[in-house]
């Protein structure tokens, strides 16, 4: 009977390890750290790609490395780049310059834009980076969360950015929610 009580509770000490450890080792979102709003509201996804040097499908392959730099959080992701849609990025392999960061276990997002995740995959819509941040060539996002937008393994698009800005650019993502559609839509405007 001791042995019985004894192995119940290594077995539930066991779990109980097991379960905290996985929750302070899991960086825990926080979406709304910094909310801002946009320089630029892209109204359509023909609208943002008329204005954004480079388009491409990529899947992350990297987890973010986070930079601190001067109190702000940028997080550094590499991406394989696996079909360019307008312009030549000149290699499979980039950096991409996002912001927001893990800092302390926990992830802030910026304006409430989830970061990149590897084996994650996106429609990116980029510029070349230039500043301070990183001497290392590297792509931001264009629109911050706007030309952020995730792909399921069906090949579906899914917003990630805030429900509450973009509502033209988001009603253009659900009506043309297939990346097939998309890559359609920019092939027109050639």
């Amino acid at each position: 009977m001791k042995k019985k009580i004894y192995m119940i509770a290594l077995a539930c000490s066991a779990i109980l390890m097991f379960l905290v450890g996985w929750a302070t080792a899991t960086p825990k979102p926080m979406y709304d750290a910094a909310p801002l709003s946009l320089a630029q509201e892209y109204t359509s996804i023909a609208h943002m790609t008329k204005e954004t040097p480079y388009i491409a499908e990529v899947e992350v392959i990297t987890d973010p490395e986070t930079i601190d730099y001067e109190g702000l959080l940028f997080s550094k992701n590499q991406v394989k780049v696996i079909n360019e849609l307008k312009g030549s990025l000149g290699t499979k392999e980039i950096t991409i310059l996002d912001n927001g960061g893990v800092y302390q276990g926990n992830e802030y997002a910026l304006g409430g834009m989830p970061l990149l995740h590897l084996g994650d995959k996106y429609l990116l819509f980029l510029y070349e980076y230039q500043g301070p941040v990183t001497d290392n060539k590297s792509y931001m996002i264009q629109g911050v969360w706007q030309g952020k937008i995730k792909l399921t393994s069906f090949g579906q698009l899914d917003y990630v950015g805030p429900i509450e800005e973009s509502h033209g650019l988001q009603n253009d993502i659900k009506k043309n929610n297939k990346l097939n559609s998309v890559k359609t839509l920019m092939e027109n405007l050639e």
